[in-house]
């Protein structure tokens, strides 16, 4: 079946920042990085927008900056990448990936493999699935809601009681 990618921006104002980490899935590297082309930028309340050349918000290249809750610094471009089937009115967003399809790579592997796992470390569910196996190989085959809790909240912050480098996942 025959298929059309459309790639859109979207946002046409900065957003905050938690719009952005909810919306934009696309990510970009470090705009200072470019010397030869010059990216000019604005801000508000924690969210840091880079326009290639002067071009409005409203356009694929623009880039955002943001600090997550995990204190990480993370860039986003301005875009939705979606594919739409031809003489139909399917269309899903074309997922991100790192791999080139005809000429992969070593290196493109290794991007996607770290993508991957940083999306596991970071997901939600990971803090408390993690305390869970820990609690019940350490202590106790079947530990309290409570007890689970703690532990995740401990994962989260990476301290319990003052003990800890304050990095998340460090117990």
């Amino acid at each position: 079946c025959n298929v059309t990618v459309e790639e859109t921006p979207v946002f046409s104002k900065i957003p905050s920042a938690a719009e952005i980490l909810s919306s934009l899935h696309i990510g970009s590297l470090d705009p200072n990085i470019y010397a030869e082309r010059t990216y000019d930028s604005a801000g508000k309340s924690g969210v840091q927008a880079f326009s290639l050349d002067n071009r409005p918000i409203a356009d694929v290249s623009t880039v955002f900056r943001v600090v997550d809750k995990f204190s990480r610094v993370r860039f986003f471009r301005n875009m939705e990448s979606r594919v739409t089937v031809t003489g139909s009115s399917s269309s899903f967003r074309n997922p991100p990936t790192f791999m080139n399809t005809i000429d992969p790579t070593t290196r493109d592997a290794l991007h996607e493999t770290n993508a991957t796992l940083e999306h596991y470390f970071y997901h939600p569910n990971t803090a408390p699935f993690i305390s869970k196996q820990l609690i019940q190989r350490f202590t106790g085959s079947n530990p309290s809601a409570r007890y689970v809790a703690t532990v995740a909240n401990a994962f989260r912050r990476g301290s319990y009681d003052g003990v800890g480098a304050g990095k998340y996942g460090d117990l």
